[in-house]
């Protein structure tokens, strides 16, 4: 591991930006190293002048230091919208570096399901659907009740105001009414 290291560090002085970007996710994901963010932005801000795509762990980066105001540039660049939805959708949510707007985090929550399956996103947008919400959809809420249920999405039943699902168990099955 210590040879990768310097070949990778060698690697990327030479102007292979393949090398910082492996000495990034090393650290980035903690593999073989100690996980350390800031190792990892130093070398996945030396990728950016080369054309290698690192924005979702920088913009993950700095929303975990909490640098919204470093998130949102990186947030901009991601064009094909391939992670940026979700942290759009929290940051609008707690105002997190923008001023709180509940309309756009549904927006965005919305938009982010369609990229990846995001629990938080699906408890979010159930909290804003639900009934004795100001953006109440019961539509929108089984729907996404219903998707939290095929995807086996725990969810804060008692936030939502539902009932826990009755148990099976085995001595009912036998005994059915």
């Amino acid at each position: 591991m210590t040879k990768a290291l310097l070949v990778f560090q060698k690697a990327g002085e030479m102007g292979c930006w393949l090398g910082w970007t492996n000495l990034g996710d090393l650290y980035y994901y903690g593999e073989h190293v100690p996980k350390d963010y800031d190792k990892a932005l130093e070398y996945y801000l030396k990728t950016r002048s080369g054309r290698i795509n690192s924005e979702d762990k920088l913009a993950e980066i700095y929303f975990e230091k909490q640098e919204y105001n470093k998130v949102l540039p990186v947030l901009k660049q991601d064009y094909e919208e391939r992670f940026a939805p979700i942290y759009y959708g929290i940051m609008y949510e707690m105002g997190l570096g923008v001023k709180v707007n509940n309309k756009k985090a549904i927006h965005y929550y919305e938009k982010a399901m369609l990229i990846n399956n995001y629990p938080t996103a699906v408890q979010q947008l159930l909290v804003y659907y639900r009934k004795d919400s100001e953006y109440a959809n019961e539509e929108r809420f089984n729907y996404w009740l219903q998707y939290a249920e095929e995807n086996e999405i725990e969810i804060d039943r008692i936030a939502l105001g539902l009932e826990e699902p009755k148990k099976d168990s085995f001595f009912n099955r036998l005994f059915k009414p």
